[in-house]
Formats: C-alpha cells, sequence, structure tokens
C-alpha cells in the first residue's frame, strides 16, 4: 500500500543517529514519478509542493488527480508554482484550486496573465527586469516527514513516461531534519509578498465552474487517453514502495544542509543578491582534489574561467557534464556555453557533452520537418539532472544550473550533503555517461600554424562506440541551420541573462 512508504521513512527517521539525514537516490523517470505519488497517496496531514513547472499532461494529470483524494481525506495542500509556467497552460491546476483544503499560489505573477499574446510580450519587454525574475525551486513535502527535491519539474519527460524519450534527471526521496527545513524554505515563500493566490490573478476558476464534481469528469475524460497502455501497466507494477521496504532502494545517512536563495531575489530593486551561490562558491573554492560538475546549462563568464584557471593550478581535477548542441532545448542558452568551450578545454577540464540520440545521423525529414527541428532543437533527449561532487565527499543536489540566470535571476534550492557514499553513487552515474555511448568527450587538435602564425584550435567531437574511435569537426547530430542560428546568436549582448 502507498501509505507503507510513509511508514517506513517514519520508521527509518527514528531510528537514526541524532541530527542526520537519510536520502535515496531516484535517477529512474519512473520511481521518481511513483515515490512522489506513493507520498501523496500516504499523506494524512499536509502536503506542500514548490515546481517551476507543473504540465498539463499525462504524469501531470496523474499527480493532480491524487493530490485532489488526498484533499478528499482532509489533508491540507499547498501548492506554490511559477508563474510563467501558468500563462496558457495548467487548467487542471487552477480546477484542484476549486477544493476547499487546497490553496494554490503563484510566484511573481504577470500582471497582464488574462490577456493573450500582446499585452504579455510587452509587459516582459517593458517591464524585464522585474517579469525575469523567476522561482526555480523544486520540492515536495508531505507530513512533514519526508520530501523530495532535485532537477525534476513535473511533466512526462522528466519522468521518462514516453519511450521516445532519452532524459537524464535526478532526485533524492530524503527524511530527516532536512525535510523540516526545505518546509521552513517553502513557508518563507508562501508568505512573502511575491507571492499572490491563484483565485486574484486567474479567472481559469471561474471559467470552468466552481463546483469540484466537474473536475473529478475532467480527469476521467481527459486523462485516460494521455497514459500509454504500456506505461500505465509499468506504473501499475511498479511497487515502489515494496522495493524500498525490501531493501531495493538504499538510504544514504549524513549530515546535510538545505540552502535556498530568499523570495527577495525576486526583488528588482536590490538586483537578486545570489546567496545560494555564495554558499557554493565557497565549496568551490575549497576544493583539495576534484570537482565533478553536472549542469544542463553551463556558461562559466570570463570570471568563472579565472575560477577555473585557479583550480587548475592548484592541481585540481574538474570534468563538467552538460547538453550537446543536439540536446539542447535552448538554443540561445547554448550559444552562451559554446564560446567558453575553447578556453574551458585549454585549462585542461575534462568537458563532455550530452548526445542527442546514439545514431548521429541527421534525420531524413521533408524540408519543412528539417527546417524547424535545425532552430528548435530535438527534445527527444537532453540531460536536466543538476549536480557537484566535492572532492568525493560532498555533494550538492538541487535546482541550480551553472549559468548567469541561476547566479543572478532565478530563485533556486538545493542541499548540501557530507556522504562519501552518496557522492560514490552519483560519480557511478557520471561514470556511466561519459565512458559509455552516450556522451561525446571534446577535445582540441593539434597546434596549427598558417604563415607562421598560430591559428586557432578547434574542437573535436570524439565518440567511442564497440570499441571504434570517432571525431567530429562539429557539433554532431545537428543540422546546418541551427549551427549556423547559434553562430548568429553569439553576437547578440544577451549573455548575462542566460
Amino acid at each position: 500500500m502507498a501509505g507503507d512508504l510513509l511508514e517506513s521513512l517514519k520508521r527509518e527517521a527514528e531510528t537514526a543517529e541524532t541530527g542526520k539525514s537519510g536520502f535515496a537516490l531516484l535517477s529512474s523517470g519512473l520511481d521518481a514519478l511513483c515515490a512522489r505519488a506513493a507520498l501523496i497517496d500516504g499523506a494524512t496531514t499536509t502536503i506542500d509542493l514548490q515546481y517551476y513547472l507543473f504540465h498539463d499532461d499525462a504524469s501531470g494529470s496523474w499527480l493532480a488527480e491524487k493530490l485532489l483524494h488526498a484533499a478528499d481525506r482532509g489533508v491540507k495542500v499547498r501548492v506554490l508554482i511559477d508563474d510563467v509556467n501558468l500563462l496558457n497552460r495548467a487548467v487542471k491546476i487552477a480546477l484542484v484550486d476549486l477544493h476547499p483544503n487546497i490553496e494554490v499560489r503563484r510566484f511573481n505573477p504577470f500582471t497582464t496573465r488574462h490577456h493573450r499574446g500582446f499585452l504579455k510580450w510587452a509587459e516582459l519587454a517593458f517591464n524585464f527586469t522585474r517579469a525575469n525574475r523567476r522561482m526555480h525551486n523544486k520540492s515536495l513535502v508531505v507530513d512533514d516527514v519526508a520530501t523530495v527535491f532535485g532537477g525534476r519539474n513535473v511533466g512526462d519527460e522528466y519522468f521518462e513516461v514516453h519511450s521516445n524519450l532519452n532524459f537524464f534527471d535526478l532526485d533524492l526521496l530524503a527524511v530527516g531534519p532536512v525535510v523540516c527545513d526545505i518546509r521552513r524554505s517553502f513557508d518563507q515563500y508562501w508568505t512573502s509578498r511575491y507571492v499572490k493566490p491563484l483565485s486574484r490573478v486567474s479567472r481559469a476558476s471561474a471559467k470552468i465552474g466552481k463546483r469540484v464534481k466537474k473536475l473529478r469528469k475532467y480527469f476521467r475524460r481527459f486523462q485516460k487517453p494521455l497514459f500509454s497502455e504500456r506505461f500505465a501497466d509499468r506504473i501499475a507494477a511498479w511497487d515502489f514502495p515494496a522495493r524500498f521496504r525490501n531493501g531495493d532502494i538504499r538510504m544514504y545517512w549524513d549530515e546535510a544542509g538545505i540552502v535556498a536563495d530568499p523570495p527577495e531575489k525576486a526583488d528588482d530593486v536590490t538586483g537578486g543578491a545570489p546567496f545560494l551561490f555564495e554558499q557554493l562558491w565557497q565549496r568551490i573554492n575549497a576544493v583539495e582534489s576534484e570537482l565533478r560538475v553536472v549542469s544542463p546549462y553551463f556558461i562559466p563568464g570570463n570570471q568563472g574561467i579565472g575560477i577555473i584557471e585557479d583550480m587548475r593550478k592548484r592541481g585540481v581535477r574538474l570534468s563538467v557534464l552538460t547538453n550537446s548542441l543536439g540536446s539542447n532545448d535552448l538554443s540561445l542558452a547554448h550559444s552562451g556555453y559554446c564560446r567558453y568551450r575553447v578556453p574551458v578545454l585549454n585549462c585542461g577540464v575534462e568537458l563532455y557533452e550530452l548526445k542527442r540520440d546514439l545514431s548521429d545521423e541527421q534525420p531524413r525529414r521533408g524540408l519543412r520537418r528539417w527546417f524547424k527541428w535545425s532552430f528548435s532543437g530535438n527534445v527527444g533527449a537532453s540531460l536536466h539532472a543538476k549536480y557537484f561532487v566535492f572532492d568525493r565527499r560532498q555533494v550538492f543536489v538541487g535546482s541550480f544550473n551553472l549559468d548567469p540566470r541561476s547566479i543572478f535571476f532565478n530563485t533556486e534550492m538545493g542541499v548540501f550533503i557530507q556522504c562519501p557514499d552518496l557522492a560514490a553513487q552519483l560519480l557511478e552515474l557520471i561514470d556511466d555517461a561519459v565512458h559509455s555511448e552516450a556522451a561525446y568527450r571534446l577535445e582540441l587538435d593539434e597546434p596549427r600554424r598558417f604563415l607562421g602564425f598560430p591559428l586557432p584550435r578547434r574542437i573535436r567531437w570524439v565518440d567511442e562506440r564497440d570499441g571504434e574511435i570517432r571525431a567530429f569537426d562539429h557539433d554532431p547530430g545537428t543540422g546546418f541551420f541551427r549551427r549556423l542560428l547559434i553562430i548568429l546568436l553569439t553576437w547578440l549582448p544577451v549573455e548575462k541573462y542566460l
């Protein structure tokens, strides 16, 4: 039964050493989805959710319906979502807000949210400093007993609902003192002046209807066709609570501490103090021998290159796994990253990029679909996990990307965990990616000269497969127009916003 998971977690916490929290790794999308569902099903008093995105797809609908059932049992449910996601979507969340035991609030809401198209874009353009600041935190807290936090939003791609997606993400299931710390961070946001109740900023619920029974009909009508029969069978057979009780899900116990940007970071007057990054920078600066980084977006900037050079002079090994152009869902973000690849490699950093797929071949498409794909990228593969491993002893897992947006504009949240065993498990995930067919290794070609003058060194993407080594001289698995677009985007003076 789903409630068994909370009971099992509660017993684990009661027998743990004082001051230590327990963490279970949720690297599988199915584990991440079923763990959330089991916690919600077992809730008896409170559920607090804080997410950047909460989609209206199959997994979002399934979890939203479970929130409704929990509220029917008398559980008090609080849902906090960034307003960007809810401009024209997430109707089910608006419906869920109709329940008397559920309240939905939005972070930094747009004042023009009732108007489609032009007015919302106009607000973003003319009030950019405020509207550009978003809440990127991601957590679920149930009964103050257990929490799930990390990189995942709520949506099919994050839980690998569709088998044609190659999506790499990561969460942690936790019990112990860290749970109340995350809930206190949630309370700080929930009561801040940057958060508004859904009823004050949205008309969606009034348009849909005022009776909760209409919501149930809506779920029954639209949810079932969204889940494929195959995936529904996998969910039914994936008994996460039983696997936890049987020891298939390992718990790691050690000291931990949450670090979260305050909601005041969204204030356009203060400019957004990078509180979390300051804490992260202290750990980075204290690294003695090795730092491993997994970040979907990696834009170190000139200051970051200086930091990397200093670390390398101290003999620190630095490894970075990020998205390739083919797997990156944001061309603009990739344009900010690509200009630093050569300087990073010159520093001796081990740089890896997640592949778009395993074929590396441009798929054959009609002209229209091929042209669109060249510019928008491939959503079938993406790295979305965000974590750091310091000296194989300490880890940081959270919502933070190593880019200017996470440092200065978005609010972020994560947890530092002093646990060598968990660090070893996370390092194994990295090694599985970079030493398998899932990622390219980037290197610089040999120095060249022309008429006695040195030429810029070029990047080679090295792919090792079945004992055969291949090298590419441009971003593999991408079209000409998309590579051209990236070159054009690098000319834009927007790096600080990426």
